[in-house]
């Protein structure tokens, strides 16, 4: 009986991560700021790279849709960064610039050529690039071999966003 109990124990912890990991808490709480410093300090210790969390010019209230498509990114190029660059630092940046929400993603890593079958032929990339368009953004990736990628995702604010209480520069 005891087997049993730690055994639905771990399944019920395993569960409660990927919700999580779905859709934390932290960002409907807390907020994208937040919830993506919290979301990078963890992934840096799990996955022993150096992470660095910035942000500025973020409007207080983001709409959740806009939210979750610039968390979603970030942690998608997050896990590239752990699966194919081989970098020890990752940069994560997020502002509000020209109407909506830049998040850029930077690493140390091996860079990968910039060739059609990369850019389309993984489902991360895929995934990110139809995040952002769903919300008429823009994607871009830039990369060098030896030295590393970047990934720039721009989501416009609605325009009572812009104009609220913490106007973009």
């Amino acid at each position: 009986m005891t087997r049993l109990f730690h055994r639905l124990r771990g399944i019920l912890r395993d569960v409660e991560q990927t919700a999580y990991r779905l859709h934390p808490s932290s960002l409907d709480h807390l907020g994208l700021s937040v919830a993506l410093k919290s979301y990078c300090a963890d992934f840096g210790k799990q996955n022993g790279i150096a992470m660095s969390c910035t942000e500025r010019n973020i409007p207080r209230a983001i709409p959740p849709r806009l939210g979750l498509t610039i968390y979603r990114v970030a942690q998608e190029a997050l896990r590239n960064v752990v699966r194919h660059s081989g970098a020890r630092k990752a940069q994560v940046q997020l502002q509000g610039c020209f109407g909506g929400i830049e998040l850029i993603v930077s690493d140390t890593g091996s860079g990968f050529e910039m060739t059609p079958e990369r850019l389309t032929g993984g489902l991360g990339l895929t995934s990110m690039y139809e995040r952002v368009s769903l919300l008429q953004g823009e994607l871009t990736i830039e990369s060098n071999q030896l030295r590393g990628t970047r990934i720039g995702a721009w989501v416009p604010l609605p325009k009572a966003e812009v104009n609220g209480p913490k106007e973009l520069k």
